[in-house]
């Protein structure tokens, strides 16, 4: 009875492989926590030149904004220089309209009144030569009285 394998042999060898079949898994299980290991590190990394690339872009779209702002700042300021130098040019033309207007106002009113003065002194002359004629009339028809 060579071929008959007694329990004693079979449990040893069901022991043994249970051992290997042990040490099997364990490598196993080894092997897939150093693969797990080594995918986290490659995601984190993954991740981590990921956000920086995400900053770099959100850096260069802050600069790119605040150059922007600068710019229409610049533009802002040199608009607004224009608008004031405008609006002051604009100011001293409807002044000077208005110098001139009151200008003309005033030329009219005294060329009326240097009118009215002369016609005064006509008037006033014209008076005095006939208070003066009147005068001579009454001197020479004055009867005169002889003593």
């Amino acid at each position: 009875m060579a071929n008959v394998l007694s329990q004693k042999d079979i449990q040893a060898q069901l022991a043994g492989s249970s051992s290997n079949i042990i040490a099997s898994i364990l490598g196993q299980t080894n092997d897939i926590q150093a693969q797990v290991a080594a995918n986290n590190a490659a995601n984190a990394l993954q991740a981590c030149q990921n956000n920086s690339a995400i900053l770099s872009r959100i850096d260069a779209q802050t600069n790119a904004v605040e150059s922007q702002l600068a710019q229409m700042s610049y533009a802002l300021a040199t608009g607004k220089g224009e608008i004031v130098n405008q609006n002051d040019r604009n100011t001293n033309a409807i002044l000077q309209g208005q110098l001139a207007q009151t200008q003309t106002i005033v030329n009219t009113l005294n060329n009326h009144w240097q009118e009215e003065l002369a016609q005064k002194y006509q008037d006033a002359k014209l008076e005095l030569s006939q208070l003066n004629q009147n005068a001579t009339l009454i001197a020479a028809l004055k009867p005169t009285t002889t003593a």
